[in-house]
């Protein structure tokens, strides 16, 4: 049930109080945040809960995070705080990760979390709590059979030694059980006896099961019907299912159960079961008629009360309406509930798209799939397409996405818009994570898309297709390497037309990706200006998301960089990073502070890193967890290990080898990139594989080491940058061997601000040109960055020529 948990968390912390967005804002203005950051961190948290706000719109699970961790430690200002969290191993895959987030973060406030779980939690997560600060595990063992008895003992004053002994022995150090077989033995009316072995159930569902078989009629009637709605249940929702019988009955037998310690009562008159075991023993008295008429009832009372929120309320309607029709199915003679299936799907298709919005992509895709297989072919079109439009990216997307084609193509192709419209999102979803089928393959759905969309006659549609189909052209031309001019034009043409077509629709979604399009376009044929004022456009759509803004400022970086202007790329992340909201995740901003600690390496502003360092540690904690994701600060880190190469700081050098190595482990291939990162071994670079975007780094390698570049690397790239562009002109001058060349190539590029590299290439051009003068014109850069490696360089270098005016 994905964050059901939290709705107990959040009761608890508001001391039962009735959860709404005012008493959560009140919980956020009192720890200090503004009226704004109070109301979007309520609405994030609410969005858990299936309690949608019209602020909201689509969120995404990493502020959702924050803001739990944020609203725990406003709570805990209040005053410290214990927060449990009780058998976790159950807890779905979002749930999990939500409450890693929250013990791996640096909390900021008094609180203690304790974890329980079965050891099965470390097959899902066998790294749990590695590794980090303030963590303590302890692994319950059994208890000796000194402390059973001793248990024993204080429980049964009234047993003899040899019954007790008896028990201990039975429970084999489990305290649950031998709870259970002295309150078994009590109940029967077992004291002052001997009870034998043979006397005593031989396994803790079975002694559960002889204390069931005690109860009244209506003790186990009760009991049973609670097991159904799982592990708690109020007097209400008993009378409802139990129609037939009496308040005071129902009441008459809860007090009973309490009693007998088989059920607790806790805040909001909620019972509860003691111990799961009980529930799952009750749960296998039932028949399998009565549990589908009980899931029914349960599902439909919950629909009936719970009607003005029935969002909050879908995941666990679901799964009672899906038990049911499972249940049915599965008979002897399968039974349909036509209603009941019908309502599960209903339930299970709108808790998938609530999963989604609140980032729990996990349980959206398996709560759809249940509803795949409840429906009628008629309805899988419909349902194939809501679980590729839910999970974003991914290879599930694309299985989505075609089988709501194979769907569309079974019932006839009749609706061309529908073909057009999922064929416009399988070929966006291929390129999203660039896995394409074969080009024959690829480019027949392309030509038919093409055909559908035209005869379909959408404008909106129209759009949005030709809007995807500018990926296609992207990809055309970086495999080819360059973009001609026909194709720019069209293309700057279809984003400009498209922009202005979703900006009139109030499209905002559309107008992101036409605009992310447009400042492509433009970076691709060096008119940056421009692609820095189409950024700004996306920024200023009205809702746009945080993570949206990072990718825009990152954008707006990375133009900078391109232009040469690393000051304002490195003041513009910087301002970003200011600006950030309370609880907006820092990880959206990945590429832009990756980008900025290029700006700030190869223009030598290495005193001004730390902030840009702390930021990239702070992103690749959260990030690390989760397979893949850390590569967006990749580049970050690679620009930290040449920091870390030129200072000889081997610590941190072999952090980065680290971190790096374990971004990449999975499918590996980064051993020998990093050889030529820390070692200068341009023998295992296989520069066939090199992209485009990162030929000016690459390039540096080969000319610090006064080594001819190979000629893949001097064609100009597709994404032209004023780095590329200095740093063929350098590599040109050794080509030529051309040492005036080399010098002018070298005072170009320090008047673009490429510091490190000029100050660099003056050792080699000393050293190449027997020039004792750039060595003092290098001398005081190096000297400022702490380049120890080129120090070290330039000594050998000056000791050699000084050496040859002697001789």
């Amino acid at each position: 049930l994905t964050y059901w948990p939290l709705r107990g968390l959040l009761n608890g912390l508001m001391r039962g109080e009735e959860v709404a967005k005012s008493q959560v804002m009140t919980v956020f203005t009192q720890a200090g945040y503004q009226a704004e950051d109070a109301a979007r961190l309520s609405d994030l948290i609410l969005a858990t809960l299936g309690i949608e706000s019209d602020a909201t719109g689509t969120t995404d699970r990493e502020s959702i995070f924050a803001a739990w961790r944020l609203l725990i430690e406003a709570f805990a200002h209040q005053s410290p705080r214990i927060l449990i969290f009780e058998d976790l191993h159950w807890a779905s895959e979002s749930m999990l990760d939500l409450v890693e987030h929250i013990t791996h973060q640096h909390t900021h406030a008094q609180v203690l979390l304790i974890v329980l779980s079965r050891p099965e939690l470390l097959d899902r997560r066998p790294t749990w709590g590695g590794g980090r600060q303030n963590f303590t595990a302890i692994a319950l063992q059994p208890l000796t059979a000194t402390q059973t008895h001793d248990l024993v003992q204080k429980l049964s004053t009234n047993l003899p030694e040899t019954t007790r002994q008896e028990i201990t022995d039975r429970s084999g150090g489990n305290p649950f059980f031998a709870l259970e077989l002295v309150r078994g033995l009590a109940e029967r009316g077992f004291s002052g006896e001997a009870v034998t072995l043979d006397r005593l159930p031989d396994t803790v569902h079975a002694a559960v099961q002889a204390r069931i078989d005690l109860l009244t009629r209506q003790e186990r009637t009760v009991l049973q019907v609670a097991s159904v709605a799982s592990r708690s249940i109020r007097l209400p929702m008993l009378q409802a299912i139990l129609n037939e019988d009496s308040v005071q009955e129902i009441e008459t037998a809860l007090d009973g159960l309490l009693s007998r310690d088989m059920l607790t009562l806790s805040t909001g008159d909620v019972y509860a079961f003691r111990h799961i075991l009980i529930r799952d023993v009750a749960y296998n008295t039932i028949s399998r008629a009565q549990r589908i008429l009980l899931h029914g009832k349960i599902a439909a009372w919950l629909e009936s009360t719970e009607a003005d929120q029935l969002d909050a309320f879908a995941a666990l309607i679901a799964y009672h309406y899906r038990e049911a029709v499972l249940l049915a199915r599965q008979s002897a003679i399968p039974k349909p509930l036509p209603h009941e299936t019908a309502r599960a799907i209903f339930f299970l298709e709108r808790a998938g798209v609530l999963a989604a919005r609140s980032g729990a992509f996990v349980e959206a895709k398996d709560y759809l799939r249940n509803a795949i297989a409840l429906a009628p072919e008629a309805e899988h079109l419909r349902l194939y397409e809501c679980l590729g439009d839910c999970l974003i990216w991914g290879d599930t997307v694309i299985e989505a996405y075609s089988s709501a084609l194979e769907r569309w193509r079974a019932e006839g192709e009749e609706n061309p818009l529908t073909g057009a419209r999922l064929m416009r999102k399988l070929l966006s979803a291929y390129h999203s994570v660039m896995r394409y089928p074969k080009e024959e393959e690829y480019d027949a759905l392309w030509t038919q898309a093409q055909q559908l969309v035209e005869q379909a006659g959408d404008e909106a549609e129209l759009w949005r297709f030709r809007v995807v189909a500018l990926d296609r052209l992207f990809r055309k031309a970086l495999r080819r390497g360059t973009l001609d001019g026909d194709e720019a034009r069209d293309g700057l043409l279809t984003c400009q037309q498209a922009a202005a077509f979703f900006e009139r629709q109030a499209d905002w979604p559309m107008l992101n990706v036409a605009l992310d399009r447009w400042a492509g376009f433009l970076g691709t044929i060096g008119e940056h200006v421009g692609a820095l004022a189409v950024c700004r456009r996306r920024l200023a759509i009205p809702g746009i998301a945080a993570f949206e803004r990072g990718e825009a400022v990152g954008n707006i970086a990375s133009v900078y960089f391109l232009l040469g202007d690393y000051d304002r790329c490195l003041s513009t992340v910087r301002e970003a990073l200011a600006a950030l909201h309370p609880g907006e995740p820092i990880e959206y901003f990945a590429g832009a502070v990756s980008i900025a600690m290029w700006s700030m390496y190869v223009s030598g502003q290495w005193d001004e890193s730390s902030p840009l360092l702390k930021a990239l540690e702070q992103i690749w904690e959260r990030l690390q967890l989760r397979s893949g994701a850390g590569r967006v600060v990749q580049d970050g880190y690679m620009a930290w290990l040449l920091l870390a190469k030129a200072r000889e700081d081997r610590p941190t050098l072999d952090i980065t080898t680290s971190v790096l190595n374990h971004m990449f482990a999975e499918d590996g291939g980064i051993e020998d990139f990093l050889s030529v990162l820390r070692d200068d071994d341009l023998s295992k670079l296989e520069v066939e594989k090199i992209a485009t975007g990162v030929a000016g780094l690459i390039l540096t390698f080969f000319s610090e080491a006064n080594v001819l570049a190979p000629q893949k690397l001097m064609q100009t790239p597709v994404f032209q940058n004023d780095m590329t562009t200095q740093c063929i002109k350098i590599a040109q001058a050794i080509l030529d061997d051309d040492d005036d060349q080399l010098a002018s190539a070298i005072d170009e590029a320090e008047t673009h601000h490429l510091v490190v590299h000029a100050s660099r290439m003056r050792v080699v051009l000393a050293q190449r040109a027997k020039d004792l003068s750039q060595l003092e014109r290098a001398r005081p850069v190096l000297e400022r960055l702490e380049d120890r490696r080129f120090l070290r360089r330039l000594e050998e270098v000056e000791a050699v020529l000084k050496g040859t005016e002697q001789v």
